[in-house]
Formats: structure tokens, C-alpha cells, sequence
């Protein structure tokens, strides 16, 4: 099961409660993955490419996880369709379904409830 986060640079921090918990929830259990995932299609082109991957490895290193990069806003197309410039959030279960999607902040509740259930989905 992913969890994946799908943002800009500029909406890193919208759901940093979210990601912090789901992280330590991947933590205990295994089947579950959370991904980061850059919308950085604005920034296709030479020679912002390159400083582009450098700041995000950085990035990357300081919080201990990968960034997956989405050069050409694949993510944005079907059957995705996650909106570019904002923070996403989309789970996909064991079959590969995607069971949310969700564009914004959550708030303290909706953090709870999303946990409850990507722990049911992957357990």
C-alpha cells in the first residue's frame, strides 16, 4: 500500500503532521510506503534541471527519505488527475486502486482519520 505526497516546493509544510505520522506508521508496518513526489514540471528545463535534482537530494538527505521527481506533470494527467501547485495526497491500496484523493491541508481530525484507515488498509 502507498501513501503518496504529491507537492511543490512552496507546499512542502502543508501536511508536514500527516507525513510525520504516517512515516512512523510505515515504521511498524511493512507493507506500507509513503512517497514524496515533487511537482516540478515548471522547472524542465536546462539549466534549472540540474540545480533542481541538487536542492532536492539535499532536501532529501536532511529528512531521510527519496524524492521521486515528476518532470513532465504525469501526475496532473489521467487517471491521477492531481492538481499542480497545490499539496496532494493520494492512497493506493495492495491492488493498486486509489481509495483518496485529496488536494489541501487536512486538519487534526482529518489526519486521525485518514491514520485509522491506511492502518486498516495495510494491515
Amino acid at each position: 500500500m502507498i501513501v503518496a505526497f504529491y507537492e511543490p516546493r512552496d507546499r512542502l509544510e502543508d501536511n508536514a503532521e500527516l507525513k510525520r505520522s504516517l512515516r512512523e506508521l510505515a515504521r511498524r508496518v511493512p507493507s506500507l510506503d509513503v512517497l514524496a513526489i515533487g511537482d516540478v514540471a515548471s522547472f524542465d528545463f536546462d539549466p534549472v534541471r540540474s540545480i533542481v535534482r541538487r536542492v532536492v537530494r539535499t532536501l532529501g538527505n536532511k529528512n531521510d527519505l527519496e524524492i521521486l521527481l515528476d518532470w513532465k506533470g504525469a501526475l496532473t494527467k489521467p487517471p491521477f488527475l492531481l492538481a499542480r501547485g497545490q499539496a496532494n495526497v493520494m492512497v493506493i491500496d495492495r491492488e493498486g486502486v486509489v481509495v483518496e484523493r485529496h488536494v489541501g491541508v487536512y486538519d487534526a481530525h482529518e489526519i486521525e482519520a485518514l491514520r485509522a484507515r491506511v492502518e486498516a488498509l495495510a494491515s
